[in-house]
């Protein structure tokens, strides 16, 4: 009894701020809508701030443009073509490389494009794929090109990126139409253009040209991918209503 006697005489010579007063400091477990709510607004703060500083710049490269030229046949050995960020217009600094082929212009036997490409064939120490590197202080986002099929046969064509995405388009032999934009939307820092043989593997007698590299920016209508259009086309064909194949196409 005395010990109950003591706890209530406690209560009762409190301050009355102290036990009714809402503006009365509590320990931090009873407010905690304060300082968590600085952490958040400074996390968000530091998410714009990254975005300022790390914009997504929709980027072209034309090789014409960039002032490039070389031969009209293939003979070179393979060169390498590294686009700064000053030629990109690109705040950010950094480059885009493209290896193994070599800048042609006015290229024999290729009716479709007379100006700068960057091919490559099956010769010298040109390969398939071409590699495209990008260098811009953060991943790309989306991809598109015009490609050229340089053999005088249809020819399947994978894009690939360091992120696991990819995409198999299928191209007229080069006397059947222009360059032909094909796109998928790609992210990380490299991404791959390959000619497919029959087996689905790179093949051994490539011959391509790519021009118009864009990326950052939204895809355009492009060829539906090899794989997307079989499966389309066999599902039209059970309802018995043929597949048509939208291409965008440049002469």
């Amino acid at each position: 009894m005395r010990d109950a006697d003591e706890k209530i005489r406690r209560l009762v010579d409190l301050p009355q701020a102290s036990i009714f007063n809402p503006s009365t400091p509590r320990p931090f477990a009873a407010q905690p809508h304060v300082y968590p709510m600085k952490k958040i607004v400074g996390g968000v703060a530091a998410l714009l701030l990254a975005g300022a500083i790390h914009p997504a710049f929709g980027v072209s490269i034309n090789f014409d443009a960039q002032g490039l030229t070389g031969p009209s046949t293939f003979g070179n050995p393979a060169q390498t073509v590294a686009i700064t960020a000053d030629d990109l217009g690109n705040p950010l600094g950094g480059s885009v490389t493209f290896t193994g082929g070599v800048i042609l212009e006015q290229t024999t036997f290729l009716p479709a494009d007379r100006t700068a490409l960057y091919g490559t064939a099956n010769y010298s120490d040109l390969t398939n794929p071409l590699t495209i590197t990008f260098a811009l202080g953060g991943p790309i986002h989306n991809f598109f090109l015009d490609v050229l099929n340089g053999l005088t046969v249809p020819a399947d064509f994978l894009l690939a990126d360091d992120a696991g995405h990819s995409a198999t388009f299928s191209l007229p032999a080069n006397m059947s139409s222009g360059m032909t934009t094909i796109g998928f939307a790609a992210a990380g820092n490299v991404v791959t253009v390959t000619q497919l043989g029959v087996t689905g593997g790179p093949t051994s007698n490539w011959d391509y040209f790519v021009d118009n590299i864009h990326f950052n920016e939204s895809l355009p209508s492009t060829p539906e991918p090899a794989a997307t259009g079989l499966l389309l086309a066999g599902a039209l064909a059970i309802h018995g209503i043929p597949g048509r194949r939208i291409r965008r196409t440049r002469s």
